[in-house]
């Protein structure tokens, strides 16, 4: 059985890449450490769905979407669609921003915004963000007065939605926002564009709230239409220490098969663009990354591709998770921490990872594991600088979500939650609109 995204990843016209119908691959290069896992894995993982979504006209549905949780357990989300202007006829439209609280057991979801009405925007993609007086921040891939995405801000979580930007007024702006935003020391907002900018193939924007209200957009870079360097940058972005951005692109580079880049201020309110990595489908480390990138106390950057390393998954590779370390002198050098797909190992990574306190890692494929929907795995160092790999949670069986697009997140207990794109009680999707969980050590 394979579960396909229906209409894509983007509604405007979008370059997300189209999720494909592949079989599992194997890899010997792997086997050895998925005999491991096989033997390792911890039955004290539970997960718990915590809302079902249904498309039934005031819920939202099918969510791509990370969450966040604040700091008293309450969890914030977005829907790319339904709501009060979702139309099920055509299945394609409105979008919500929610949030789930717990009431005694039971989890309660709160609907706090409706996308899609008149200029509103409509399609969000990515998970909201909280400021300190209780703010909501995100983006919406759709709607506004341009039909190219909108940034908005839900004050005083929900009272009232206002859009901080509309994308795509004026030449060069960027179109069809999808990722997280992110805030620096000053609550200056950042964030990509997958389409976009001078060539039309992407931008890094910044947005500042300007003395007497309201706020300005500038774009800080515009990716060229150029072999070398990046395009369709479809993830977030992370800042190191000094005030460096990173991120990552789907496609560009030396041999297109994405890159990983970083902007660094130059002075002036301008930014100076490098790759620092250029992904090649032909050698082992993996290729087209749809992710954003996490970063350590020394600097070191971790992320997912959704294809290479390997001859599974239509003959491009399964994906990877790999590190980049900076090089003393100069320059990065990457290693492939695992290589997805041999046996009954998730396949198609897509969501960012999540670091735990101890230093293991987090993250979910798309596709894969025992009902091949989809997989949580937990990648754990040693002290010879190998990562093992265990498989924490099979999706599919039952009524449980399926194809966990959106990424992890952990909260300070050490819990994970996401969201999945189908899945759970409702039959309004076909293969149910998707689900909230939480998993548990």
């Amino acid at each position: 059985m394979f579960a396909d995204f229906p209409g894509g990843l983007h509604h405007a016209g979008g370059q997300l890449v189209k999720i494909q119908k592949v079989p599992v691959g194997l890899s010997v290069v792997v086997l050895v450490v998925l005999t491991f896992v096989a033997t390792t894995r911890s039955a004290a993982q539970q997960e718990t769905v915590l809302h079902s979504f249904d498309a039934n006209g005031t819920d939202g549905y099918l969510p791509v979407s990370s969450l966040m949780v604040d700091a008293t357990g309450n969890i914030f989300g977005t829907t790319t669609y339904g709501g009060a202007y979702g139309n099920i006829s055509s299945f394609y439209s409105g979008g919500t921003a929610f949030e789930l609280k717990r009431n005694g057991g039971v989890w309660v979801e709160k609907i706090l915004h409706n996308f899609g009405s008149g200029t509103d925007g409509e399609f969000a993609f990515s998970a909201p963000i909280l400021d300190r007086s209780g703010n909501l921040y995100g983006v919406t891939s759709g709607g506004g007065t341009y039909g190219s995405g909108t940034a908005f801000v839900l004050k005083g979580v929900a009272s009232s939605e206002r859009d901080l930007h509309d994308f795509g007024g004026v030449n060069g702006d960027g179109r069809g926002p999808i990722a997280d935003l992110i805030f620096d020391k000053s609550g200056n907002l950042y964030g990509t564009t997958n389409e976009g900018g001078t060539d039309g193939v992407g931008t890094v924007f910044e947005l500042r709230p300007k003395q007497g209200g309201g706020w300005a957009e500038k774009v800080l870079y515009s990716f060229p239409m150029n072999k070398k360097q990046g395009r369709y940058p479809y993830g977030s972005l992370v800042f190191d220490a000094a005030g460096n951005l990173y991120g990552t692109t789907n496609g560009g580079g030396s041999y297109n098969s994405g890159t990983v880049f970083k902007l660094t201020p130059s002075g002036g309110g301008n930014w100076t663009e490098e790759v620092i990595y250029s992904f090649n489908y032909k050698d082992s480390g993996g290729s087209q990354p749809t992710a954003g990138l996490v970063i350590d106390a020394a600097g070191n950057l971790y992320g997912t591709t959704y294809f290479g390393n390997g001859t599974g998954c239509g003959g491009g590779g399964c994906g990877t998770a790999f590190e980049l370390m900076p090089s003393v002198g100069g320059g990065w050098t990457e290693k492939v921490l695992h290589s997805f797909g041999s046996g009954m190992d998730g396949y198609g990574p897509y969501g960012r990872l999540v670091f735990d306190l101890a230093g293991n890692l987090y993250g979910n494929t798309l596709y894969g594991g025992a009902y091949v929907l989809g997989t949580v795995f937990k990648l754990t160092p040693s002290a010879t600088g190998e990562w093992a790999e265990t498989i924490i949670h099979n999706f599919g069986s039952g009524q449980d979500g399926q194809i966990p697009r959106g990424s992890l997140i952990m909260d300070a207990s050490g819990n994970l939650f996401g969201t999945t794109f189908y899945g759970g009680t409702s039959i309004a999707c076909g293969s149910g609109c998707g689900t909230v969980f939480e998993i548990k050590p």
